[in-house]
């Protein structure tokens, strides 16, 4: 600005710099559409949806409310998320014959949009002489001998599948082949597995879906980026999930067409009625990352409803678009063959809409879901909401196909097919928190939704190791049923005996049926991916049950006396009398002792109901326990003689000694029994007690022997 004299003279200059860093006015942008039809920004549930949008009506919060640093923010969010779409876009435009997503490419980005590990097995059963076992025997390979029907042990091929090692030979899959014409198939089932629709390579140590969905329902800042990553994330496992409907449907429409399932007839006009119901039986746990990926999955699935399938002949399709019923759907057209587009009923090939009915239950079976009940993890409460949730969808899926007057020739059968099973295994897991890990759930649901004429499809993290063994043993009960002529469940009552008839028929599947060839197609080799240890443990276990059990308690044994010794007392040498003492009093003494009184406890309070466990552990550790230390006393005095007599070493530490113990094994006998199943206790509740005794027996040395050197031993506990 120039500085001018009265007269008007030009003296100066004062230079005047505004600099503007950041504002928070309030400014209006011009009028724009709102977000997408059938936008990925909407929640899954349209009910949370709403809730969603009331509580951004209540905060009054609108994007012209935002600043302009965070305007900037949101943009440059927006804009890293619109470039890794059109990466993943152009990735599977340029590789679009190789669709394939190896579980070893998991968290590859380039690849996440494709579904991992996506297969579409057919399980065909052929008619014979005996329908249900000739169907087995004829489809065995060669190299099988009828005699492994029913077998007792695993063969060398499936211990080395299971993760023992070693060589040998495989058979191919070209020596079915040939045995596939002279047979008629008399019922195929399909099945579709994968690795859980989840986004690994965005992480999944923080959240997954669900969990930004409650950030954006709480509404606060930053909501606009909280969308844009939920919009991102829902993209990756939308686009998952697709592809497994897509599978699902076309190869169940096949099926229809062969005539090769059930109620063939009806499908078709099931589906443009009622809608396609496509049931996903999830084996991941509620503990970790495996939490995230179900939470992931959920959004996903859920979202499926809001997709409509549409038949096209082939050469008409046009694009996955927004559906013209609705502003919250889109359509999937898929084409078919001109041929066998004109065997559609007529509305279907004018172009009628085919609903779809997704659910999901949900049971974590491998250990960490172990670990989720004993913790009492959050994740859990996630699974029974899903369990519950579905559980109604299905039954009013059921609701309107019975109500449907054209299809009164099927539905008739169908008279007497209820939910109130599925209903109550729910319903107990949720009320129990011993019996969550409930694998009936799964067992249930994939009935229902079969008897449904529903789609099924089955995943766990990487679609591999657990889901061939869910997927094999399904099978098995396919051949079961046909053999019992009653679904097999497993139940407590016949669990045994159905298991004693499914296991080599199981076992079969694992080891020469698709899933070891799948399970090859992603790690190279032909095997599962377990604990090498475990089925060698499990097969000495059941072989050898006494024997082995001496022989880990001594060892155990063994091993906590030694850390007693030089990790708790810093002996200069071990003493190994009594390291010898202490080995053989747990392997000749305590094992036999654990062995029958665990068996006795057992066969005394059956179950795993919270009555059951406590009158167990109240007679293990208030009858048993002092009874047993008193009989260890003397038996320690006997074999390792001194100066004090059997009775004044009773008087003087039988009485600590029990309270101490009770500390201890209070706590872990409640675990020890309400955590493992019937089934296990007597095996895996001997290591159990063993592994708490390398802890109990360096606090016992370290109280028994703190300064002396005293030799006495103190027990390995009753436990």
């Amino acid at each position: 600005l120039p500085v001018l004299s009265p007269s008007g003279e030009e003296r100066g200059e004062i230079l005047i710099r505004v600099q503007m860093r950041r504002t928070t006015t309030v400014f209006s942008l011009d009028v724009e559409p709102s977000y997408a039809h059938g936008s990925l920004f909407h929640l899954a549930d349209p009910k949370r949806q709403l809730k969603f949008q009331a509580a951004l009506d209540a905060k009054n919060h609108t994007p012209a409310s935002l600043s302009i640093a965070d305007i900037k923010d949101l943009v440059a969010s927006h804009s890293a998320a619109v470039d890794q779409l059109r990466a993943w876009q152009a990735h599977v435009e340029a590789a679009s014959t190789d669709w394939f997503r190896s579980s070893e490419h998991k968290a590859k980005a380039d690849v996440q949009p494709l579904t991992t590990n996506l297969h579409v097995s057919y399980f065909r059963l052929y008619a014979g002489v005996e329908p249900a076992r000739a169907t087995v025997l004829q489809g065995r390979p060669r190299d099988v001998e009828i005699d492994v029907l029913p077998g007792e042990d695993l063969s060398a091929s499936t211990r080395y599948m299971l993760g023992h090692g070693g060589g040998g030979s495989r058979f191919s899959l070209e020596d079915l082949v040939d045995l596939d014409s002279p047979l008629q198939v008399d019922a195929t089932y399909s099945t579709v597995t994968c690795g859980a629709p989840t986004a690994h390579g965005l992480g999944l140590s923080q959240f997954g879906l669900v969990e930004l969905e409650d950030k954006l329902l709480s509404v606060e800042s930053p909501v606009e980026s909280y969308r844009c990553t939920y919009a991102l994330r829902k993209a990756v496992c939308m686009s998952q999930a697709l592809c497994v409907l897509a599978a699902t449907f076309t190869s169940q429409l096949e099926l229809v067409l062969q005539k090769s399932v059930p109620n063939h007839e009806w499908l078709l006009e099931q589906w443009a009625t009622v809608g396609y119901l496509i049931g996903w039986e999830s084996l991941v746990s509620t503990q970790g990352k495996e939490l995230h990926m179900l939470s992931d999955a959920w959004v996903a699935i859920k979202s499926l409803e809001r997709v409509q399938i549409q038949l096209v002949s082939h050469g008409e399709l046009t694009t996955f678009a927004p559906s013209p019923d609705s502003d919250e759907k889109y359509v999937l057209q898929l084409p078919l063959p001109s041929p066998v587009f004109g065997l559609l009923p007529q509305a279907l090939q004018d172009g009628r809409l085919v609903g779809v009915t997704s659910v999901l239950f949900t049971q974590g079976i491998n250990e960490m879901q172990t670990l989720a009940n004993v913790v009492g993890a959050v994740g859990i409460a996630l699974q029974e909401r899903i369990n519950d949730k579905c559980c109604l969808a299905l039954g009013e899926y059921h609701e309107r196909l019975m109500a449907v007057p054209s299809l009164q020739g099927m539905t008739a059968q169908m008279k007497h097919l209820k939910l109130d099973a599925l209903s109550a295994f729910i319903a107990n897991s949720n009320e129990s928190t011993m019996t969550k890990k409930n694998h009936r759930i799964l067992l249930e649901a994939s009935d229902d939704i079969r008897r449904l004429n529903g789609g099924r499809v089955t995943f766990c993290k990487s679609g591999k190791d657990r889901t061939a063994m869910s997927v094999t043993l399904d099978q098995a009960r396919v051949v079961g049923s046909l053999w019992k002529h009653a679904p097999m469940m497993l139940q407590d009552a016949s669990a045994k005996q159905d298991w004693a008839l499914l296991k080599p028929v199981a076992n079969l599947m694992r080891e020469f049926g698709v899933r070891i060839e799948v399970a090859k197609k992603n790690v190279g080799q032909p095997r599962y991916s377990f604990n090498g240890l475990q089925p060698h443990y499990s097969v000495l276990l059941v072989k050898h049950p006494l024997v082995t059990k001496t022989l880990t308690s001594a060892a155990l044994a063994g091993i906590g006396d030694v850390v007693c010794q030089l990790g708790v007392e810093h002996a200069d040498a071990i003493d190994f009398r009594r390291l010898t003492v202490f080995t053989a009093i747990g392997g000749i003494y305590i094992a036999p002792l654990l062995h029958v009184s665990y068996g006795m406890l057992n066969r005394m309070f059956a179950g795993i109901s919270a009555k059951a466990v406590l009158q167990r552990v109240a007679v293990d550790q208030v009858v048993l326990t002092p009874a047993f230390f008193v009989s260890y006393f003397a038996l320690m005095q006997t074999v390792s003689p001194t100066d004090v007599s059997i009775a004044d070493k009773l008087r003087h530490d039988w009485w600590p000694t029990v309270q101490v113990n009770w500390i201890v094994w209070v706590p872990a006998q409640l675990i020890n029994f309400g955590f493992i199943r019937p089934s296990y206790q007597g095996t895996t509740t001997i290591l159990f007690s063993n592994v708490v005794s390398l802890f109990w027996n360096a606090y016992m040395s370290f109280v028994s022997h703190p300064h002396d050197g005293d030799n006495d031993t103190l027990p390995p506990s009753h436990g």
